[in-house]
């Protein structure tokens, strides 16, 4: 199933008959199980109905850390993320994903941002059903896809 960041944040544990789910990297993981956690005063309710990405790379509750962006991350703080994920993987159902209208790989797979799009979507985790895969020579980020709204 496909959320918009609107979408997702009608699951943030706030009415009882939902589930609540947390997105990492575009995924969304359906952790009603850890409702304790998640929902009405749990430790990580800040996270429900969220991409939780930047937070849990940063170790951080900070609300400007709860963002699905990558951008400036250090490579420890990607392995901590990586951590995250696989811990989320173990243990809660993927529902879906977070989409919109952009989508950048580089030649690797691994996903960019471009520098150009506004900074409020820079380094997330988007993806567009209409991908076009472009490679380039330096393995630099590439923008395949960009929906005419945010042109």
């Amino acid at each position: 199933m496909d959320f918009t960041a609107d979408q997702l944040l009608q699951y943030n544990g706030a009415d009882p008959s939902k589930p609540i789910y947390v997105a990492i990297k575009g995924r969304v993981f359906d952790v009603t199980t850890g409702k304790s956690f998640y929902g009405p005063g749990g430790s990580y309710v800040m996270f429900a109905g969220k991409d939780a990405s930047r937070a849990l790379a940063k170790m951080s509750k900070n609300d400007e850390d709860i963002s699905c962006s990558l951008h400036g991350l250090t490579e420890k703080e990607i392995g901590v993320l990586d951590d995250w994920e696989k811990k989320f993987e173990a243990k809660y159902p993927v529902v879906g994903r977070v989409v919109s209208g952009v989508v950048l790989l580089s030649s690797n797979g691994k996903n960019f941002m471009h520098d150009d799009l506004e900074s409020d979507l820079r380094g997330c985790l988007i993806i567009d059903k209409d991908i076009v895969n472009v490679k380039d020579e330096e393995d630099e980020p590439n923008l395949l896809q960009q929906d005419s709204e945010l042109s």
